[in-house]
């Protein structure tokens, strides 16, 4: 099945309708044609549904491991966890970060938050604080990092 006869059945109308949203570069289009492989929009047709895409873990499922993983390392170091302290903290940090245009990676917060750059970022940081903070964000897998920043828990 071609492409332009899939999108017809996809959105019911013709395929010189296809071609013209495609040639007027219509957001949606461009978002099918991004996004999707052509096996993926048949298999959508024929059963309702995207397989690959049910496999895909509940965002909120992922997030509260995260902060779970979080708030444990935090604990067991501090015996406490503030998660508004702790976002709020590492926030400034990555603003600190932004502002001398470091890329903020997993990898580069760790540097940042043990060496001794500007005081002001490290001001409200107690040294047992940075110790707690260092373990539980070495707790993340890249992957974690990226959705704890994507969803604002770092």
């Amino acid at each position: 099945m071609t492409i332009d006869v899939l999108m017809s059945q996809l959105f019911n109308f013709s395929k010189p309708t296809y071609f013209r949203w495609k040639k007027e570069g219509r957001p949606i289009i461009k978002l099918i044609d991004q996004y999707f492989k052509k096996e993926d929009l048949i298999e959508f047709l024929e059963t309702g549904s995207i397989s690959k895409f049910e496999l895909l873990p509940d965002v909120t499922q992922v997030t509260d491991e995260i902060k779970k993983k979080l708030r444990d390392t935090l604990i067991r170091f501090l015996g406490k966890f503030d998660e508004k302290d702790f976002t709020f903290k590492i926030e400034n940090i990555c603003w600190a970060m932004s502002e001398q245009n470091e890329q903020i990676t997993l990898s580069n917060l760790l540097i940042f938050l043990n060496t001794s750059c500007h005081d002001n970022c490290h001001q409200e940081l107690k040294a047992i604080e940075k110790i707690a903070y260092t373990a539980a964000i070495s707790s993340l897998s890249e992957f974690e990092f990226k959705i704890a920043r994507r969803y604002s828990l770092l």
